[in-house]
């Protein structure tokens, strides 16, 4: 019995499974040494989540002295950016308590008081705003302590919060966050961009879109199809093919393994080596509405013909 073909079908990739937009991982890195928050943009399915997996990946083979943590998407939409700085702190909090190897208690010195966050009670508790500061600054000793120099916070998904991120109050927060060498690599969908975004010097937005070339749909196919991910003999796709399957796809990676996939359990089934041009146009007509609701755009008059 053969195998399925290991292609992955609208899920984010790992970093070592990931493929192409090299100039987007470049700016990306460069933003994150300057200490400049980053915002990845794009449609659905074209590999945000991915690219923060990759991104996360990266920094720690660069850069021992960076803590890197990723904190939970941002799924309920915050009216005030108060309350959504107040969830990004006490996320940090818990992650650094479960990480706290001198108990769980994380205590921050206010003058005139003490603000205690015991780890079974950080979500009951309620700071105000100038709290919150002196807790990112209790962090970052916290940090400094274990010998890091930066903190790289993921956030996936922040959507409809963008609107909060890049207001006025939202980029006084964001300098101070990059005064304490606290940076923010969020992703949102292209759509919130639009509506929500506004130019500002504290977020570079990097847009993610499809593979630059063929080239990208070749490395991608090789690197599903070798051991140890897929040990069945190899299906042979010649390069007219390839291209007309990045032309057809305009390179967005979810489409481009859904027709891999399908070449695949075709071949297999009619006894098949070679992939030919016809075997991608019959898949695309019978899956087109499931391909192109990934690529998010108005199909092109060469797509009908296929």
């Amino acid at each position: 019995m053969r195998k399925q073909p290991p292609f992955r079908l609208g899920s984010p990739v790992p970093a070592h499974l990931y493929v192409g937009r090299r100039r987007q991982l470049e700016q990306i890195g460069r933003a994150i040494k300057a200490k400049q928050h980053v915002l990845i943009y794009g449609s659905r399915y074209i590999g945000k989540t991915s690219t923060i997996n990759t991104v996360q990946e990266l920094i720690k083979d660069e850069e021992d002295k960076v803590l890197r943590l990723r904190l939970e998407s941002l799924t309920s939409e915050y009216q005030s950016l108060f309350f959504l700085f107040r969830k990004l702190v006490l996320d940090i909090c818990c992650i650094l308590l479960e990480q706290n190897d001198e108990g769980s208690s994380f205590v921050v010195r206010i003058p005139a008081s003490n603000v205690s966050i015991e780890h079974k009670r950080v979500d009951d508790f309620e700071p105000n705003c100038y709290d919150l500061y002196k807790i990112v600054d209790a962090i970052m000793l916290m940090a400094q302590q274990r010998e890091y120099t930066k903190l790289v916070l993921f956030i996936d998904n922040i959507n409809r919060n963008l609107g909060c991120l890049v207001s006025e109050e939202g980029e006084q927060i964001l300098r101070f966050l990059s005064e304490k060498n606290i940076v923010i690599v969020a992703s949102a969908r292209e759509d919130d961009y639009k509506k929500l975004y506004r130019d500002t010097s504290c977020l570079a937005p990097v847009k993610i879109g499809g593979f630059d070339s063929s080239d990208d749909v070749i490395e991608l196919l090789e690197l599903y199809t070798n051991p140890p991910l897929y040990n069945e003999p190899k299906l042979n796709f010649p390069r007219e093919v390839i291209n007309l399957i990045w032309e057809i796809t305009d390179g967005y990676p979810s489409p481009v393994q859904e027709i891999f996939y399908r070449c695949y359990l075709e071949s297999s089934m009619l006894g098949l080596t070679e992939v030919s041009k016809e075997m991608v146009e019959k898949i695309v007509l019978d899956r087109s509405k499931y391909l192109f609701s990934f690529v998010n755009r108005p199909r092109r008059e060469s797509d009908a013909q296929v």
